[in-house]
This record gives structure tokens, C-alpha cells and sequence, in this order.
């Protein structure tokens, strides 16, 4: 085979490979784009729903339904988590929620009052724990610009509220490191806990909520980390009310 043949196989591969790679990325485009066109109109379908609703009785209905059993420990750290922005796909590795919350979220649900309720009526000290820096809220970060460079300045945004009101509650120490952190007292002023495994004096709670069209919200409970058994519970405002409906099938 002489070098002019090689050279026409060379660049005839050359071509065949690079029409074909134009052709994936642009299916991938149409598909990115059909994808974040359906999320928008989820988002905002729920949105509309979701309008002027009433989540006083949803928020009891939610706290009636934790199991306080699986959180004996007097000491309760509560995940609290940004809400679910939808994410538009830029990469075939990108994944897109099946779930959002852009109505019914964290910041909705954990306020003062609910966290009234469970330090008043279940006998908890109630520690808030940022889960996506991992981090409790240590009086040393008492500014939310702290968490800038953690959250981004949208999530940090969905968190003020938490922090806010933190700041003007006691002070705790955590044993294992001397850092101090802010925390909702019930019987405890000179709250100390000790985040290593063997020792940590308290339990964690998590709730994950779902929004869905037709004015549904879906609770996880996840008590303790545990994600290998965790609680659902589905409710949907109906008649002017919020009630617990079966479980909705994916």
C-alpha cells in the first residue's frame, strides 16, 4: 500500500469520525434541550399549583408523622438542606432530578414555630446542621457571608433564615474539637455534645420533600442517616386541606 492510499484511508477515517461526533453532540443538544424545557414547565407548573397554598396544617401533619421513637436522645441535630433547583443538563453525565421543590421545601417547612414544636413538645435540643457543608453553625462563622465560598450565593440564600434565627439562640461546645455552635435549647444552657462515633450524645433527623403537580408533597424521613430504611409519606391538598394520600408509584 503506497503513502497516497494511506494518507486518503487516514483522512477518510478522519471524516467518518468527526461527522460522527458532531452528530452524537448534536442529538445530545436536542435532548438537553427538550430536557430543561420539560423541567421549566414542571417548575413552573408546580409553582402555579402550588400558589397561596396554606402550609400551617402541613407543617403539623409532618411533625405528627416523625418518629420520635428512632430520636430518643434528648439532643436532635437537624439536617437542613438548599432546595432542589432544577439542573439543566450540560453533559451526557449530568443527572436530572426526578424530584424538585421549588414550592414546599426546607426553608419553608423549618421555621421558628415548627422548631418550637419539637423542642417544647418532644423535649429536644434542637441543633441545626448545614448539609451541604457539612457543617454545624459554629459561632466562629456567625456571618452568612461566612458560608459564601461554601454554598454559592443562591443556596446561601435559602439559608439566612436558619441562621438568622440561630444567632439568637445559646451557645454549645462539641467536646472533640472546642468549637462552639449555635443550638435551640429546651432543658440544656450549657449544651456540650461529641461528634465521634463511639461517644456522639445525640440523633439526626433529615427530611427530603418533593413537590409534584397537583399540589402533592412527598416526605422522606431519614432518621439517623439511615437511608436504608427510609419513611415516605405523600400528602395533597384537597378541599381545602392537607391530607395523607397512598404513596404515588414513579
Amino acid at each position: 500500500m503506497n503513502n497516497l492510499t494511506m494518507k486518503n484511508i487516514v483522512y477518510l477515517l478522519s471524516i467518518i469520525i468527526c461527522s460522527s461526533l458532531y452528530s452524537q453532540t448534536n442529538k445530545r443538544k436536542i435532548r438537553d434541550s427538550l430536557e430543561e424545557e420539560s423541567i421549566k414547565n414542571l417548575t413552573h407548573q408546580i409553582l402555579v399549583d402550588f400558589k397561596d397554598l396554606n402550609y400551617i396544617k402541613l407543617n403539623q401533619k409532618i411533625i405528627s408523622d416523625i418518629d420520635f421513637n428512632q430520636l430518643k436522645n434528648e439532643n436532635l441535630v437537624l439536617y437542613f438542606s438548599s432546595l432542589r433547583r432544577p439542573i439543566f443538563l450540560i453533559s451526557p453525565f449530568d443527572d436530572v432530578p426526578r424530584n424538585m421543590n421549588p414550592a414546599f421545601n426546607q426553608t419553608t417547612f423549618w421555621n421558628k414555630k415548627t422548631i418550637r414544636c419539637i423542642r417544647k413538645k418532644h423535649h429536644k435540643n434542637v441543633i441545626p446542621y448545614l448539609k451541604e457543608a457539612n457543617s454545624f453553625l459554629f459561632v466562629e462563622n456567625n456571618k452568612p457571608e461566612s458560608y459564601t465560598r461554601i454554598f454559592g450565593s443562591y443556596d446561601l440564600n435559602d439559608k439566612k433564615n436558619i441562621l438568622k434565627l440561630s444567632k439568637k439562640q445559646e451557645k454549645g461546645l462539641i467536646l472533640n474539637t472546642q468549637e462552639e455552635f449555635y443550638y435551640f435549647p429546651f432543658t440544656s444552657k450549657n449544651l456540650t455534645i461529641n461528634t465521634n462515633k463511639k461517644t456522639e450524645n445525640f440523633n439526626t433527623l433529615y427530611l427530603e420533600f418533593h413537590n409534584k403537580p397537583n399540589k402533592i408533597v412527598v416526605v422522606d424521613f431519614i432518621y439517623n442517616l439511615n437511608y436504608n430504611n427510609v419513611t415516605h409519606k405523600t400528602y395533597q391538598y384537597k378541599n381545602n386541606n392537607w391530607e395523607e394520600v397512598s404513596l404515588l408509584k414513579e
